[in-house]
């Protein structure tokens, strides 16, 4: 190698191995994606030669020898939270080319995001705020420190036309400009997610493409693996996994109507702490905002106040009652949204199916016979999941159909059992009987009879 390649020193020019390219910052500070030959003209600009003279590789060459020997890279791109530069984590060298844009706190006033919050989060008595507030402090923390922490999913559930997709915007802009859709990645109908490393808002917005419980229990899982690890698996096409650290933030807008919001994963305990769950209330915006140009002027207005609500979260303390260990602010589902979400549910739907089958015509009319006459005690049901899976779906049944389709799959009926134990010990619980797993269904407690539209009620004698 020639004593003048010795002698220049190695430009900060980086070699990103997986794809071949090299990366350089231009006159801006921006990095940039270079070609070989791209690289090498810089190079030359920078005193190496491409004149060989006596040696095998002209100076130029050894220069780029050089740098995929000592400056190469496992990863270039934007990396969500972190600084733009080079960087180390868990012995993987990246190269972060992009920072978030990071808006710069003011002592200002914000009305009008006071206002949009005021209006969206406070419902009659409950007041969803401290929990947003809380959430969103926790976020800009970890942002502003480029430092991992653990951050519930945010669950945004109302009417059409609330400001749902207005606050994720929003939400965008305060953790640093950038988003992307990740719900092809969490919904788990993608194993790829390269693209989702470069934002830090994951964003999925009034999705319903599935509401099958085998596409929520994979959401819960991916929810679950983002919100509470720091190490993520970097998946892209033809190329081998990588880990990385990104710091992300999940944001779900959902319409409240049933079939949109069974979209979510199932209320399931190990969950429930890592989704945040808030209703949405449609409200008048204080500014108008019905044409392009009311629309332009009410965001720039916003965006205007933004560096105020920073400034005021930064010394918002958030009260000890809501303070958590793990994720900085207690977990919140607003009760309206938990009745509608377990009401959807496959296993709530199921257990309508057994008490209809099993324990009577209906449990909302206390347990009547077709002559109206109230049914006396009626003993639990004990058996296995086969078992109640040939009764539910047998051609006697009189829920047959709607248990074939709630029962897709062969593990579907004992999947659900396990699900109503856990939420419904008063209604069914297992024990293991010479290892077979035994099931017992508890009839439902019998409330007064009520008279339905049609029907005479005999009440019993005193």
């Amino acid at each position: 190698m020639s004593t003048v390649t010795n002698a220049l020193p190695l430009p900060h020019v980086y070699y990103d191995h997986p794809s071949r390219l090299y990366w350089m910052q231009d006159g801006r500070g921006v990095w940039i994606r270079l070609s070989e030959e791209s690289a090498k003209r810089q190079l030359i600009a920078l005193g190496h030669s491409r004149q060989r003279d006596d040696q095998e590789l002209s100076p130029v060459d050894q220069c780029l020898q050089r740098l995929q020997l000592n400056q190469n890279v496992d990863y270039a791109g934007g990396l969500a939270g972190h600084l733009s530069g080079y960087r180390e984590f868990n012995g993987t060298r990246m190269l972060v080319t992009r920072s978030p844009d990071l808006i710069v706190p003011r002592e200002i006033p914000f009305p009008l995001i006071t206002a949009i919050l005021r209006g969206m989060l406070v419902d009659g008595d409950i007041d969803q705020r401290p929990y947003f507030w809380g959430w969103m402090k926790i976020a800009l923390q970890s942002y502003r420190n480029h430092r991992w922490s653990p951050g519930q999913a945010l669950a945004l559930v109302g009417p059409p036309r609330a400001g749902k997709s207005l606050l994720q915007n929003l939400i965008t802009e305060f953790l640093g400009g950038r988003c992307t859709d990740a719900y092809p990645y969490i919904s788990g109908r993608s194993t790829f997610n390269s693209e989702m490393f470069g934002a830090e808002h994951l964003m999925l917005e009034d999705k319903t493409e599935s509401s099958r419980i085998e596409t929520r229990l994979e959401m819960a899982s991916r929810i679950k693996e983002i919100t509470a690890n720091a190490n993520q698996k970097c998946s892209t096409k033809h190329r081998e996994s990588i880990q990385l650290d990104p710091i992300w933030r999940i944001t779900i807008s959902l319409n409240n109507e049933p079939d949109r919001i069974m979209v979510l994963p199932p209320i399931a305990p190990d969950i429930a702490d890592k989704l945040m769950l808030l209703k949405v209330n449609r409200q008048d915006m204080p500014m108008p905002a019905a044409t392009d140009e009311e629309k332009q002027a009410f965001r720039r207005a916003i965006s205007a106040e933004m560096p105020g609500f920073v400034h005021w979260l930064e010394g918002w303390r958030i009260p000890n009652e809501l303070v958590e260990p793990r994720y900085g602010i207690r977990h919140f589902h607003h009760p309206e949204l938990v009745e509608l979400l377990e009401d959807s549910t496959p296993e709530t739907r199921f257990l309508n199916l057994i008490d209809r089958e099993l324990f009577g015509r209906s449990t909302r009319h206390g347990l009547l016979h077709p002559n109206g006459e109230v049914q006396p005690p009626v003993e639990p049901w004990v058996g296995s999941a086969l078992q109640l899976e040939q009764h539910l779906c047998g051609s006697c049944s009189s829920v047959r159909r709607e248990a074939e389709r709630l029962m897709r799959y062969s593990s579907a009926c004992g999947s659900m059992l396990g699900r109503l134990a856990q939420r419904r010990s008063d209604r069914v619980s297992r024990r293991i009987l010479n290892g077979e797993t035994r099931w017992t269904l508890h009839p439902p407690a019998q409330e007064p009879a009520e008279a339905i539209p049609g029907m005479e009620t005999t009440r019993p004698p005193e």
